[in-house]
């Protein structure tokens, strides 16, 4: 009974293993559509000197920053700086994407720069839930 017990292990946690990689996007609301992970190692450190950088004219696009900014103003006491011009790294980006749907987004994260692609600010919007997330 013991042998049986000890050889249905492997096989458990290969099944584990196996759900929780299809399930990785499971915990973010809206649920994402497609993961693409690169260097698992490779975070974005938010700061008090992180600025956010638009150049998109949606003014919708203000929604979302106001999110950003609420998240700021609870870690940092202070809203995040903002630019139209991108200078140095530790930046949250939103460029415009005509190739995406309305509510669609696409994040590129790397250790210097967040970058969100949107077409619009409901796309910026939920963008910045999965990144609070």
């Amino acid at each position: 009974m013991i042998k049986r017990f000890f050889a249905l292990v492997p096989a458990i946690m290969i099944a584990i293993c196996s759900l929780a990689q299809q399930n990785r996007a499971g915990y973010l609301l809206p649920k994402p559509t497609d993961i693409k992970m690169g260097n698992i190692n490779s975070t974005f450190t938010f700061r008090n000197d992180t600025k956010v950088v638009c150049k998109m004219e949606d003014k919708s696009i203000g929604y979302a920053i106001d999110e950003l900014d609420r998240i700021a103003v609870e870690v940092f006491g202070k809203k995040l700086p903002k630019s139209t011009k991108i200078m140095g790294a530790n930046n949250v980006i939103i460029r415009h994407d005509n190739s995406l749907k309305d509510e669609e987004y696409r994040l590129d994260i790397s250790p210097e720069n967040i970058i969100i692609y949107t077409k619009s600010g409901a796309g910026a919007f939920y963008a910045m839930q999965t990144i609070k997330q």
